[in-house]
């Protein structure tokens, strides 16, 4: 059964979506999770958020951080509440297929270990601020020491193992938050360019959300206390 079109409101909306979804491809193609939230009431335009996955875990005895990006776009009114996780490619085959304002959703979803939880909406405290130039550095030293550490033509498996050995690192430099957290807001173009205002860190439980003008980066880990 086909789903309902999603009406974007404008094409400038469906092609900053289609950029963000091609930049998180890149850094882990597995998938997407899209969640319309209404707005409070008949005329309030309803907003979408889109999580995906930069840093999950391999697998039950894997205790490392767990990272995530979200980026929200307001949407006109009438959208029912959805929520739902989709791969990449049907998104962006469907994207592109679009009037450039409703986008005819995928009709198949995909079930992802990563989004058994949702990013918590409300509760968040705030903890501190970090320099856009500790993210950009924590970026550029993890690019620079994976790529040194890879063989020429290394399979998926050894990829993911360095990956994962370099940025779920804790980064003095970023408070103890794993290195992912400056490669998802740099690579994600969640800084403004070439400011140097800093940027606001919130927490709830044990989350902590790293909260950049053009998105979110969000660090999930049991007994995570990062230090401001």
């Amino acid at each position: 059964m086909s789903r309902p079109l999603l009406n974007l409101g404008d094409r400038e909306t469906a092609l900053d979506l289609a950029s963000f979804l091609r930049r998180a491809r890149a850094l882990d193609d597995d998938g997407a999770r899209l969640t319309l939230v209404p707005g409070e009431g008949a005329d309030a335009p309803a907003r979408l958020d889109v999580t995906v996955p930069v840093l999950t875990r391999s697998g039950l005895l894997d205790a490392g951080p767990e990272v995530f990006a979200v980026r929200s776009w307001s949407v006109p009114p009438g959208h029912p509440a959805a929520d739902a996780v989709f791969e990449h490619g049907a998104l962006l085959d469907r994207l592109e297929r679009g009037d450039g304002t409703e986008w005819p959703l995928p009709p198949s979803e995909i079930h992802r270990a990563w989004a058994g939880q949702a990013v918590p909406r409300s509760g968040w405290a705030r903890a501190g601020v970090l320099e856009p130039a500790a993210l950009k550095d924590a970026d550029a030293r993890g690019t620079r020491e994976i790529a040194e550490a890879l063989p020429e033509a290394p399979g998926q498996a050894v990829l993911a193992q360095a990956r994962r050995a370099v940025w779920g690192r804790a980064d003095e430099a970023l408070g103890g938050l794993p290195g992912a957290v400056g490669f998802a807001a740099v690579k994600l173009g969640f800084l403004s360019a070439g400011s140097s205002e800093p940027v606001p860190v919130l927490t709830r439980q044990d989350h902590v959300l790293v909260s950049g003008r053009y998105g979110s980066v969000v660090v999930r880990i049991p007994g995570l206390s990062p230090e401001r």
